[in-house]
């Protein structure tokens, strides 16, 4: 009977939320929601983490619409825990994900949304780029000015910070360029141990596909 109910309902009545240490002490195993891999028989989430834009369809109809607020209030991995890491393999940041009474499937696209939308390229991730790649994040910023541009004329450039002639400010989503809908996040050992130095069970992987 309980096979039927389910283990991914919301709510605090189906299993200990757990900390981080508890995660480790534990030797924790995580276990993706499955409208987060790409794997639920019945809905398929298309989110953009640029835009913060979700939408969801049936998995066998594209055309055949269905709502994603039902899956929002899940857990996003099980054990239910506090704290996720994600790892995107297109971008070298990794982005914490928290709440207190369990992170859900809702917490996870917003903390990808806020992360890279109201965050921003530090100088030196901007230098690490390519020109050709630098010319390309120029181009897309004149055809979307919410990717940012010049510091100098930024209005969110901090009062306090003098930036260098030239500087740029660009938000964090346009490292990604056109790759910012997400196709999937997984349980990847081997990723998390090749970008950390370690394995982490409370750390997911991220892949996003052009839009």
């Amino acid at each position: 009977m309980t096979e039927k109910v389910g283990k991914w309902l919301e709510g605090a009545a189906y299993g200990p939320v757990l900390k981080q240490t508890d995660l480790y002490l534990l030797g924790a195993t995580m276990t993706v929601n499955p409208v987060l891999t790409e794997e639920h028989p019945d809905v398929r989430i298309n989110f953009n983490v640029a835009t913060g834009d979700i939408s969801a369809n049936h998995p066998k109809n594209e055309e055949e619409e269905v709502a994603w607020e039902p899956f929002q209030d899940q857990p996003a991995v099980l054990p239910r825990c506090t704290t996720v890491y994600i790892l995107c393999r297109q971008s070298p940041w990794c982005v914490p994900v928290e709440n207190r009474t369990g992170v859900t499937v809702k917490d996870v696209f917003s903390a990808l949304y806020q992360f890279h939308a109201n965050e921003f390229i530090t100088e030196d991730e901007w230098n690490a780029l390519p020109p050709k790649t630098q010319d390309k994040i120029k181009r897309l910023a004149k055809q979307d000015p919410t990717i940012g541009g010049n510091a100098a004329t930024s209005p969110q450039w901090s009062y306090y910070h003098t930036p260098n002639q030239g500087a740029v400010r660009y938000a964090r989503k346009a490292w990604l360029q056109n790759r910012v809908n997400l196709e999937e996040l997984k349980v990847d050992d081997d990723y998390c141990e090749q970008r950390l130095g370690f394995r982490g069970p409370n750390v997911l992987v991220m892949t996003l596909q052009e839009e």
